[in-house]
């Protein structure tokens, strides 16, 4: 899935969107590093496993939920049993690992995000409006 995710990483970057791929392939790894890089990323991450879950991304999950941040973590894997394809990039296209799928999910997340922090953002100044911290000057406002 490294080669996949590489593929992924470079359609990401046609779309101006960094990224960073860690191939993370044994149990345990480095959390600290693991959490350095969530935070890093706009405490966003995304697995990507080539088998039915409850792998590494359970694993970064439980060290997420023990590090109590508001973090986001989207998990890849296969989901049901793969039928045969003609190519092996066939077979990923039809479990939805592809790299553009991979590439899909992580602007979705990143969409999300953006949205989030504009909603926390929206719902900040408004707070501060009703408890008169703000005052509207013609067509904006200031504290």
């Amino acid at each position: 899935m490294v080669h996949e995710a590489q593929k992924a990483l470079a359609l990401l970057k046609e779309q101006d969107i960094a990224a960073t791929l860690v191939d993370l392939y044994s149990l345990p790894f480095d959390e600290t590093a693991i959490l350095g890089l969530v935070k890093d990323n706009q405490d966003q991450a995304l697995t990507v496993e080539d088998n039915y879950g409850a792998g590494i991304g359970s694993a970064i999950a439980e060290m997420l939920a023990t590090h109590r941040g508001a973090y986001t973590l989207t998990q890849m894997h296969v989901r049901r049993i793969p039928k045969s394809g003609r190519t092996p990039d066939e077979v990923l296209r039809a479990l939805q690992l592809s790299a553009s799928d991979i590439a899909q999910t992580a602007v979705k997340m990143l969409d999300v995000a953006t949205l989030a922090r504009a909603m926390r953002r929206r719902d900040t100044y408004e707070r501060a409006r009703l408890q008169g911290r703000l005052q509207w000057h013609g067509a904006q406002y200031s504290a």
